[in-house]
């Protein structure tokens, strides 16, 4: 499929996930289980769907009791790749119209990573209109609100035990030392959707994770190439977050800025071009 951006043509990625050492994405019409996700289970069988390109889950406790949870659908995946990883960010767009009430329940939406070893764990909850953030029961609970009814695209960036930085659409939440390394040890990754007294429907656009990119060296995967993967994630930066002549890089996006201006424009996008080296597999 060929996606047009302000002229140029730019390779999109095919539907599902695609992985290698470095990075992972689930980005558009698959289903999880299809893309590497470990089911973990469902409670009184919430409704789900793939439409334009995002996975929807309809979570209601019309038919479920009240106490101890309503609907609900989660998945996993292990991040034994990446326990040598010094730099690990991971990057998800979702919309709920789940309300706040539900965040003290887990619910409507949330994405978690943890080692039970370490007792390191990162756990976002995100409703319509906020977003909290849970390290873990004697740190602080950081709460973030935003604008209801768009897509948010949240980003962690961890460096080793030294710092953290949560990011949403873009903008710094909180940062600061972690209370240890992550991933370490035995690490985790989880999703779910889930009602608790009231119903929520969710829309994720995409989850990605993996190591820190090289700055400036137009290699999305960090796979030692500059392909067509990687143009797809350039034209996303470009087109779809807030970059431009003059404009700080977005946090996702500083491997794209390939003259190192502190930007990204169709100047980075002209130096890929001509260092374009197609896949090296």
């Amino acid at each position: 499929m060929i996606r047009h951006l302000c002229g140029l043509c730019l390779l999109q990625l095919s539907c599902g996930a695609t992985v290698n050492a470095e990075v992972f994405s689930w980005e558009c019409n698959s289903l999880p289980v299809d893309s590497g996700w470990m089911f973990l289970g469902e409670f009184c069988e919430p409704t789900t769907w793939i439409a334009d390109g995002s996975y929807f889950q309809e979570v209601d406790d019309d038919s479920c009791p009240k106490e101890p949870v309503g609907e609900s659908e989660a998945f996993e995946r292990s991040l034994d790749d990446y326990l040598a990883s010094a730099q690990f960010w991971i990057e998800w767009r979702v919309e709920g119209n789940g309300n706040t009430s539900e965040l003290i329940f887990g619910a409507p939406a949330a994405l978690g990573m943890g080692d039970p070893f370490t007792g390191v764990n990162y756990t976002f909850v995100v409703a319509r209109d906020m977003a909290k953030l849970n390290r873990g029961n004697l740190l602080p609970i950081i709460f973030a609100p935003f604008a209801a009814g768009v897509a948010h695209t949240h980003r962690l960036e961890l460096l080793g035990d030294e710092w953290y930085a949560w990011y949403i659409d873009g903008h710094l939440v909180d940062s600061g030392m972690p209370s240890g390394a992550f991933p370490s040890r035995i690490a985790t990754l989880t999703w779910l959707g889930r009602s608790w007294h009231e119903p929520a429907l969710n829309r994720w656009d995409y989850i990605r994770y993996g190591d820190l990119q090289e700055p400036f060296s137009g290699d999305f995967d960090s796979d030692g190439d500059r392909d067509g993967r990687d143009a797809f994630y350039f034209a996303e930066c470009i087109a779809e977050r807030g970059n431009g002549p003059g404009a700080p890089a977005d946090p996702g996006c500083p491997w794209a800025d390939m003259d190192a201006d502190g930007d990204v424009d169709f100047a980075d996008f002209g130096t890929f071009q001509r260092t374009f080296t197609g896949s090296n597999e």
